[in-house]
């Protein structure tokens, strides 16, 4: 099996210099994890695009990327890449990509790789319609409820407006504001009421559809992933993680986490595991969902119902997530297998925790 693999940052040289070093870290650990085990399994071909400091980088490396390994140096963006490709589509029996939702990115290279100008070749990613679906917050809220999956009420930031009076005071009355395509925890905000209304202020009308506030939920950062097997395989759901959020003035950044989390807060989160398995149906690819469980012990418990105890769906990544470095670890199987759909042991996890 020939197959093109890319990450958008280290493929695209002007993402690559306007990102933060730490955004290139993770991206180059994921980089070089598939690398890695792609690279071991001997029924695959490996293709990747990098730019060029990429491919300096990569050179540092060698002793730790396969032998095989087909390295394609772009000047150009992915993009630019995939509609007039150096190597014809049909030499790749199947593509994987990496990238960020930000303004609809990954929708489009997931959309152009599975037009008809690529279909010689499987597309290993989620469909591009549903990956557009997980890209747009306010739209991922409406089709979680649609499923009866929990997740916190979101607002566009026009909306909140509109009903704020109505909205319910709790103690705290604390929000979330985060951009409407955002990846990671970009330009998150933790803001009490006050300050979320000075913050939509400084918001232009025409962009207010652009953000979304959620109620804060007290608790455990939490996630876990899903790998699909297509229409052949069944779908792979992966121990819950912890993630670690620091908060710095109300501004919250993702600073990685670890696996497995403990069994308590894993069995608050199988069932919403389980209805994302059936919810997703015959998928492809790989999914991270960031979900909270909150405190028993809240300050604001008597305030609150029973219902208001349940682990909660925050957001959902229609892409491979940095927890993967994690999961590979823990994993005594080559976790990469699952997502080609390559016949592999049932998986087997370290008693260890593992940090990522």
């Amino acid at each position: 099996m020939n197959l093109l693999l890319f990450e958008e940052l280290t493929a695209n040289s002007q993402l690559w210099r306007d990102s933060s070093e730490s955004m290139r870290f993770e991206a180059l650990q994921m980089l070089m994890a598939l690398l890695e085990d792609f690279g071991k399994l001997e029924a695959i071909s490996l293709f990747v695009l990098v730019n060029e400091d990429v491919r300096q980088l990569l050179n540092n490396e060698s002793a730790a990327l396969p032998e095989t390994l087909h390295v394609i140096t772009l000047d150009q963006n992915p993009g630019q890449w995939i509609d007039a490709p150096t190597i014809s589509p049909e030499q790749f029996d199947a593509t994987f990509v990496v990238a960020p939702e930000t303004e609809g990115l990954l929708t489009q290279r997931l959309r152009a790789l599975q037009s008809s100008r690529w279909s010689h070749s499987n597309s290993l990613n989620l469909d591009w319609s549903l990956a557009e679906v997980f890209s747009d917050k306010r739209v991922t809220f409406d089709w979680l409820k649609t499923h009866g999956i929990a997740t916190p009420a979101t607002w566009t930031m026009s909306e909140f407006d509109r009903q704020g009076d109505g909205i319910r005071e709790d103690v705290e009355s604390l929000f979330v504001l985060k951009p409407r395509d955002g990846a990671g925890s970009d330009r998150v905000q933790r803001l009490d009421r006050s300050h979320l209304h000075l913050a939509a202020k400084a918001v232009a009308l025409s962009e207010r559809e652009q953000w979304i506030v959620q109620p804060w939920i007290p608790g455990v950062a939490c996630s876990f992933g899903l790998i699909g097997g297509g229409l052949h395989q069944p779908c792979t759901i992966l121990p819950g993680a912890i993630q670690r959020i620091n908060e710095n003035n109300g501004r919250l950044a993702y600073r990685g986490g670890a696996v497995p989390c403990d069994a308590r807060l894993w069995d608050a989160m199988l069932p919403l595991a389980l209805k994302m398995q059936q919810s997703l149906g015959n998928f492809r690819g790989y999914v991270g969902v960031d979900v909270v469980v909150p405190m028993q012990n809240s300050t604001t418990s008597d305030q609150r119902g029973d219902g208001d105890f349940e682990a909660q769906v925050i957001e959902v990544n229609p892409r491979l997530c940095t927890s993967y470095v994690g999961y590979r670890k823990l994993c005594r199987q080559n976790l990469a297998a699952r997502i080609p759909g390559l016949p592999s042991p049932d998986l087997e996890w370290r008693s260890e925790c593992i940090e990522f």
